[in-house]
């Protein structure tokens, strides 16, 4: 849905709705990349109003937020993140909403919330996916740079890279890629990581 303020009253209209069923292949895809898959349609379907006023996102998709900043992405992803750049975005969560046209929107499509019932009342435990990352520091006469590579339990890989831009030691690059492929998995909301390197880092 797609609100905006009316010129002379500020009160909050309600200009859009929109809906969009994914295709064969894009029910296959990542919380993530479903995500994507509908900011960008959205945006361009209304690229009338999108592309010429700032656009304030209403999401609790931390994976949105890490897109829209990520400094290199590959892939699908890479792509998406060039069609989105082009728009001004701010992301907002939903108990930043103040207009009362959004707030019945999501009043009427409340997030689902599953609420399991244990019969006899113990503890019941989920096995969760695990994602696995491999991260690498290389600093020489050109410079100093950082990389991490996050693979999902169902084989896909993300790429994230970066240019340190302050003069460091090998050991604090690998550091500072360990961190830049964590941020990256933080912002993907991947709950269970195994972590590679080819350095012996003490990570307290």
């Amino acid at each position: 849905m797609l609100a905006q303020k009316g010129p002379h009253d500020g009160k909050e209209r309600a200009i859009y709705y929109l809906s969009k069923k994914f295709t064969t292949s894009e029910k296959n895809y990542s919380k993530l990349e479903k995500t994507c898959v509908a900011l960008v349609w959205v945006l361009h379907r209304l690229r009338q109003y999108t592309l010429h006023y700032q656009t304030f996102l209403v999401t609790e998709s931390d994976p949105i937020k890490y897109l829209l900043g990520c400094p290199a992405l590959v892939g699908k992803l890479a792509k998406w993140q060039v069609l989105i750049s082009e728009f001004d975005i701010q992301v907002m969560s939903q108990k930043s909403v103040k207009g009362r046209v959004i707030a019945d929107m999501l009043a009427y499509c409340p997030k689902e919330v599953r609420k399991d019932h244990s019969p006899d009342n113990r503890i019941s435990t989920i096995e969760e996916d695990t994602w696995t990352m491999f991260f690498d520091g290389v600093v020489n006469l050109s410079g100093s740079g950082i990389g991490a590579v996050l693979i999902s339990p169902n084989g896909q890989h993300y790429l994230v890279a970066a240019k340190l831009m302050f003069p460091c030691t090998n050991n604090i690059a690998e550091y500072e890629a360990c961190i830049l492929g964590l941020q990256a998995a933080i912002g993907m909301e991947v709950s269970k990581l195994k972590v590679f390197g080819d350095s012996a880092l003490i990570i307290l």
